[in-house]
C-alpha cells in the first residue's frame, strides 16, 4: 500500500461522523435571483487540474428576501481554520456566494471506476423561516473520458 492510498483510507476512517466540530460557511443570497448552483443540466461537471467556482442564486416564492443555504453533510474537514468539505473527487469550499472546487491529484485513476460523483447535501432555509433540502451532484466532464 502507497502513501497515497493510506492517506485515502485514514482519510475515509476519521470522517465517518458528524462529531466534527467544523462549520461550513452559510451562502446568503439575494432571493429575486433565479436558482440555480452551476449550470441547467442539474449535475456539475468537474476536471481535473483545474479549479473551479460555482455561483448560487435562488427565486423565493415570497417577500422573505434573503436565504441562506446550509451545508448538511458530515465529510467536513478543518485545514489552517478553514472548513473543507472532503469528496471523492476533491475537496470544495463553501463561501458566501458560491461553491469552489479543488480537485485531487489523482482524479484520471478514478475513470476506471464508472462513474465517479460526489454528491453534496444542503438545507435552504429563508427569513421566513420555510426551509427544503436538496442535493448538488458533481461529477467528472466527458472530456475526461476521452
Amino acid at each position: 500500500m502507497g502513501i497515497e492510498e493510506k492517506e485515502i483510507i485514514e482519510e475515509k476512517e476519521t470522517d465517518k461522523s458528524c462529531d466534527n466540530k467544523c462549520e461550513a460557511p452559510v451562502m446568503k443570497i439575494n432571493c429575486n435571483l433565479e436558482a440555480s448552483i452551476g449550470n441547467e443540466n442539474k449535475i456539475i461537471y468537474v476536471y481535473p487540474n483545474k479549479l473551479q467556482y460555482f455561483t448560487a442564486s435562488a427565486i423565493c416564492s415570497s417577500n422573505c428576501d434573503t436565504l441562506e443555504i446550509i451545508y448538511t453533510g458530515c465529510n467536513k474537514k478543518c485545514i489552517c481554520d478553514e472548513v473543507f468539505i472532503c469528496g471523492r473527487l476533491g475537496y470544495y469550499k463553501v463561501v458566501s456566494s458560491g461553491i469552489i472546487f479543488m480537485p485531487k491529484h489523482n482524479l484520471k485513476k478514478l475513470l476506471n471506476c464508472g462513474y465517479p460523483s460526489d454528491i453534496l447535501h444542503f438545507k435552504a432555509i429563508n427569513k421566513c423561516g420555510d426551509k427544503i433540502e436538496f442535493v448538488v451532484v458533481f461529477t467528472l466532464g466527458s472530456i475526461c473520458y476521452k
